[in-house]
């Protein structure tokens, strides 16, 4: 309680004083002259009949004067007030405020009529207002937790690079504290501003345009840069306010936040955490809208599936869900921004159930005539959380997929029935275009060139020679798919000992010999018995007469104790009648690789000539195509490079990002530049970490980027950038969880309408105003010492003039 008192060396030497009436009555006494008068006996002798009592009031009246001065030098110190408001004059100590804004998304919760975020804005308010009601120099600082996240690999940068390099210059250290300190102030919405008649004018300024962001951040980094404040700031008393809704995402085991208020309670800094959001509410939200693994081809209906999470604690039922198609023309002679597009309503996806907290999945086909890379857009109806609703997706249609098929009959037979599967004439699409070559064109093709391709299928080659080999391996590694289909030609020693190595080769499965399957006298079970496939999906079932349809006579037989190890990243795919492997996949690096131990044509089987044949390979194509399709959702607040080849384009791009009006977008002009000099390649990005470039990327939505060519066409790109669908969980804890979560720390929890109560006690500056009642205890005793100097002193009678 007199800490004050004792850390103002001005006021500790004003304690002095309480020494003057003490002095002053010892002069008094030195003064006083002894003087022989008879009629003195008699005086004596009464004055010893009260002399007790005389030196009692007199000793009174000194304590009071004593305590008089006493108590307005402790009035001076402020002591018993949180905020030093006398002691200020005196070169004491300021409250400062500091207050952590909670603006991720899941303050856009809607509760009776209001937002999460508009109860926390007026808590921000009242922690002002009361504190301006406070008596002494109160200072307010206000930080969001969308800015600090921000900031937080801007703000270590510094130090890390002082770390590294403080033995060979002292000066970096302190370089990067003051740097840091920098960083903090320009984080910071409101900072150390002192709380006059005009701060809460200018702080309703500042928050008029506040709304939640569609970020999902949680605590940490904003806790951390108060960490960094309190650090570098003076001798003051400082009060930390979390204004949250403290979702389980963020509280439940938090370790980097309970290590950052530990932290905070070593600075002696009070923590109030303020919550927002008194109960939980269901949730659904879009959790993933992404194309099939089919082929993607101008012209050709793609399913398109959509996952719809259940984050309440009932089940949900009937749930439809809004599926629209964007369709971008040709951008030539338009403006960033403004390419011809058009916006197709869908039929809805019904979801009949959604169980808490599972996932539902649900599919529509989309359709789009052009190459380009068009959008989809799923939307839910309205619930608590409007963001979490809307979800995007930009899917590349090329022209066709290309594939690359080499056949090493002689009379190309195998070749004739699978271009007959993937381009069967006009009247139909399949989306593939097939590129015939011999063996050699494997030897000298380039890797890029090979990676156009968006599958390779071997057809009964004999062997392949050492740099057809690299390059196809290369080519599965960085995320092709090859298909190896058997036959008479194939060479048995070399396959083994170039191409699967032991099962360091990129084939999947040793081989011994030619086998044949001898056809039984009842055809009691099909020939080739599948597994659990995407390749072999639509032949599931047992009832399905496809299978059946299909009898094999011969194929290139593994020996009898081979089993694929699971390490190796083999499984068998479908077996045989007599349990011999028939197709066998490997994942080989980010790629695939399936031998099917048979021929295509129908010579070592009748497939070919059976519908299975044309469903089998489709979908075949299709999946090894899957690895190299890119299907990239990008979360909100991040960078989205563009990189150029720098002979062929222009060193400024456009990019166009959602505006708070959905029919007003936002254009950005960026430069593109090389990372180092003679770089052939140059990068332009929109959006980052850093505090000046996240907003533009801060919500979600199509975003596009127009570089033009050297001659001025635009190459048109597009992202999907959408929030992440975790923050819609709405679980949250309440003050008995959260304090459990924290221990042993104690922070104050308080609820958002405890500010309205009027009193301090909400602000951490409550209890008794001790200064005031000092004041009222010093006049009681100035009015004290009065009455008794009148006791203790002599007044003659009135009216005995003589």
């Amino acid at each position: 309680m007199l800490y004050s008192l004792f850390s103002t060396p001005v006021l500790l030497s004003l304690l002095g004083l309480a020494a003057v009436p003490v002095l002053i009555h010892l002069i008094n006494m030195m003064r006083h002259r002894r003087v022989k008068w008879a009629a003195m006996d008699f005086l004596l002798v009464s004055y010893k009949k009260h002399r007790n009592w005389v030196w009692l009031k007199q000793l009174l009246l000194l304590l009071m004067r004593v305590a008089a001065i006493l108590f307005v030098v402790m009035m001076l110190a402020g002591v018993g007030c949180r905020d030093d408001q006398f002691a200020s004059l005196f070169g004491g100590r300021t409250t400062h405020h500091y207050v952590l804004l909670d603006d991720s998304f899941s303050m856009s919760e809607r509760v009776g009529g209001a937002f999460a975020f508009d109860r926390a804005l007026q808590v921000v308010k009242s922690v002002a207002l009361q504190s301006r009601e406070a008596e002494g120099r109160q200072r307010f600082t206000l930080i969001r937790f969308s800015r600090a996240a921000a900031s937080a690999d801007e703000e270590t940068a510094a130090p890390l690079a002082a770390k590294s390099e403080e033995n060979a210059n002292p000066k970096i250290e302190e370089s990067a504290k003051v740097a840091g300190g920098n960083e903090a102030a320009r984080v910071a919405d409101v900072h150390a501003e002192y709380i006059d008649t005009e701060f809460d004018a200018r702080l309703e300024e500042i928050t008029r345009t506040f709304e939640p962001s569609q970020l999902a951040v949680g605590p940490a980094p904003a806790l951390s840069l108060v960490r960094q404040l309190l650090d570098d700031a003076g001798d003051e008393n400082r009060i930390v306010y979390v204004v949250s809704d403290f979702r389980a995402n963020e509280w439940s085991n938090p370790a980097e936040p309970k290590k950052h208020l530990q932290a905070l309670a070593d600075t002696k800094a009070e923590v109030h955490l303020v919550t927002c959001v008194n109960q939980d509410q269901p949730n659904l939200a879009i959790t993933d809208l992404s194309p099939a693994n089919e082929t993607r081809a101008a012209g050709v209906p793609l399913f398109v599936n959509v996952s719809v999470k259940n984050f309440g604690r009932s089940t949900a039922h009937n749930v439809q869900v809004k599926m629209r198609s964007i369709f971008f023309d040709d951008p030539a002679g338009a403006a960033p921004g403004e390419a011809p597009r058009q916006v197709t309503d869908l039929p809805p996806v019904l979801i009949e159930e959604i169980a808490p907290g599972d996932t539902a999945v649900g599919r529509m086909q989309v359709y789009f005539p052009k190459s380009g890379r068009h959008a989809v857009e799923a939307e839910l109806p309205a619930d608590p959380v409007a963001v979490d609703n809307l979800r995007y997706a930009v899917i590349d249609f090329p022209a066709a997929e290309r594939i690359l098929l080499v056949d090493g009959d002689p009379e190309r037979r195998n070749e004739f029935y699978l271009t007959s599967v993937f381009q069967p004439g006009s009247r139909a699409n399949t989306g593939v275009v097939v590129d015939s070559q011999s063996a050699p064109f494997l030897n000298n093709i380039a890797t890029e060139l090979l990676e156009e391709y968006k599958a390779v299928f071997l057809c009964d080659v004999p062997r392949l020679d050492a740099p057809a080999i690299e390059n196809l391996e290369t080519y599965v590694k960085n995320g092709g798919g090859v298909a190896i289909y058997a036959g008479p030609n194939v060479n048995l020693q070399a396959y083994n000992g170039t191409m699967h190595r032991d099962g360091e080769g990129f084939f999947p499965v040793p081989l011994e010999k030619v086998g044949y399957l001898v056809a039984p006298l009842e055809q009691a079970e099909p020939d080739m018995q599948v597994e659990d496939h995407p390749v072999f999906a639509p032949l599931l079932g047992e009832r399905n007469p496809l299978l059946r349809l299909v009898n094999v006579h011969q194929y290139l037989q593994a020996p009898a104790a081979w089993r694929p190890d699971p390490a190796s990243g083999a499984r068998i795919v479908a077996r045989l009648r007599d349990h011999f492997p028939l197709v066998v996949e490997k994942s080989f690096g980010k790629g695939r690789v399936m031998a099917i131990l048979t021929t295509a044509a129908p010579m070592w089987n009748n497939w070919a000539v059976g519908p299975s044949f044309v469903v089998v390979n489709l979908k075949l194509q299709s999946h090894l195509a899957a690895s190299g399709r890119e299907n990239i959702s990008y979360p909100v607040g991040t960078e989205l490079p563009v990189i150029l080849a720098a002979d062929r384009y222009r060193r400024e791009v456009s990019f166009v990002a959602p505006g708070a009006d959905p029919e007003i977008p936002v254009v950005f002009v960026k430069p593109a530049a090389a990372e180092k000099e003679n770089d052939p390649l140059i990068t332009a990005s929109l959006g980052g970490s850093s505090l000046s470039q996240f907003h533009e990327t801060a919500r979600a939505g199509v975003y596009e980027a127009w570089p033009l060519t050297s001659e001025g066409t635009p190459d048109v790109r597009r992202f999907a950038v959408n929030v992440a669908p975790e923050e819609g969980r709405l679980e949250r804890l309440g003050t008995r969880e959260i304090l459990a979560e924290l221990e042993p720390l104690t922070p104050q929890v308080r609820d958002w309408q405890e500010h309205d109560v009027g009193t301090l006690d909400f602000l951490g500056l409550g209890g008794f105003r001790w200064s005031r009642y000092l004041f009222y205890v010093l006049v009681g005793l100035l009015l004290g010492e009065q009455l008794m100097a009148y006791a203790t002193s002599y007044h003659p009678p009135r009216g005995n003039g003589g």
